[in-house]
């Protein structure tokens, strides 16, 4: 069974006294989203995934997934607590997110995996990333990827993951998106990329014609680009 899967990256966002920064984010739709400081929340919401898998480090905002845009109530409160100094001191396990995520998948009605993921400082780590992330993708999947948040060298990753699983699992990456907050406007426009994944697709094809001569790799990407069916015949 095909399912959409939504793969969203949790950084550390600035916090004040009223907790981590919230904006509204702009789809292009002439509709500002609600306020909020995680993307992935609002990302949600609007692709409707089968299963949510976030990914971050020991010291990213996990302690904001259960305070902050999201109320829970009292459920789990001693382990939020814990969890929150865990997230002041960069020592937050994979034991600890295993637990929680069953709060997350009961307030939002789907199956929820946390991930902790390396710093990715080194080649090492990177390749780890790519493992991680292929673990969460079924064959044939609908996968989203949330770039929004996180190292700023991460979003590469995760564009090489994208042409990973799409290799691997023979998955479809739907989208990839990316939340951006500009601090001198205040707006926070929203991005789709996964346009990257086509001109890759153009590069893959080239070399293969470089090499081959043959004109034919390039129907596929000449029918995807709704070229006259004849013309590519």
């Amino acid at each position: 069974m095909k399912n959409t899967v939504l793969i969203a990256f949790l950084g550390r966002s600035p916090k004040g006294e009223e907790g981590y920064r919230k904006t509204r984010y702009d789809f292009g739709d002439n509709s500002l989203t609600e306020e909020t400081a995680f993307f992935g929340w609002v990302l949600r919401k609007r692709i409707d995934p089968d299963h949510l898998v976030i990914l971050g480090t020991r010291g990213s905002m996990w302690d904001h997934l259960f305070e902050g845009d999201l109320d829970l109530g009292e459920m789990g409160e001693q382990d939020r607590m814990a969890l929150m100094e865990h997230v002041e001191s960069h020592s937050v396990s994979q034991d600890q997110l295993d637990k929680m995520a069953p709060l997350l998948a009961k307030a939002l009605g789907i199956p929820v995996r946390l991930r902790s993921i390396p710093y990715c400082s080194t080649e090492a780590e990177q390749i780890e990333l790519l493992r991680i992330i292929a673990e969460e993708v079924e064959p044939e999947d609908r996968v989203h990827l949330d770039i929004s948040h996180g190292f700023r060298h991460l979003p590469m990753l995760a564009l090489l993951s994208a042409l990973h699983v799409r290799q691997i699992r023979d998955a479809n990456v739907e989208g990839i998106w990316y939340g951006s907050y500009d601090p001198d406007t205040g707006k926070a426009p929203v991005y789709e990329l996964s346009g990257l994944l086509r001109i890759a697709d153009w590069l893959q094809s080239l070399a293969s014609f470089d090499k081959d001569g043959d004109y034919r790799v390039f129907v596929p990407l000449l029918r995807q680009a709704n070229l006259d069916p004849e013309a590519c015949d």
